[in-house]
């Protein structure tokens, strides 16, 4: 595990492993760190998962959501099951997809009510479009 990078930056990571009293994440470069949740994540008594989309600010993850697997697109939005076994119907996100068109089966990170973007192979670290960050960035006021 390497050094955190400067305070303030919000950095998109992938949860890799649940270990006793932190959690294994990667970011998009390769970096690993081991993190605890920040208090007002903690609060929230999250389940998180292998896979799962984090946010993380000055050494701490503030920010949590759940990868899942698109199924079916419908009238209101994609299906999509979480890792929890759980289905949510979602909206994609254009700007954090890109262009190319969702399938069913593609891994995919969602918000409450929306497809984020397509999740990492994973954890095969891979570059982030700039608009994920900004709209974690985002969304985490509301979290």
């Amino acid at each position: 595990m390497t050094n955190l990078p400067d305070p303030g930056v919000l950095i998109p990571a992938v949860m890799r492993q649940v270990q006793i009293l932190a959690y294994a994440v990667v970011a998009s470069d390769g970096t690993e760190w081991s993190l605890l949740l920040g208090p007002a994540l903690a609060a929230t008594q999250p389940h998180l998962l292998p896979g799962d989309l984090v946010a993380v600010q000055d050494a701490l993850i503030v920010g949590h959501w759940p990868r899942g697997v698109a199924l079916r697109a419908g009238p209101d939005g994609w299906t999509v099951r979480l890792g929890n076994k759980r289905t949510v119907t979602a909206v994609p996100n254009s700007a954090g997809l890109g262009p190319d068109p969702l399938h069913t089966g593609d891994p995919v990170w969602v918000a409450p009510s929306e497809i984020l973007a397509r999740a990492w192979p994973w954890y095969e670290p891979q570059p982030l479009r700039p608009a994920l960050a900004a709209r974690l960035a985002e969304l985490l006021p509301t979290l």
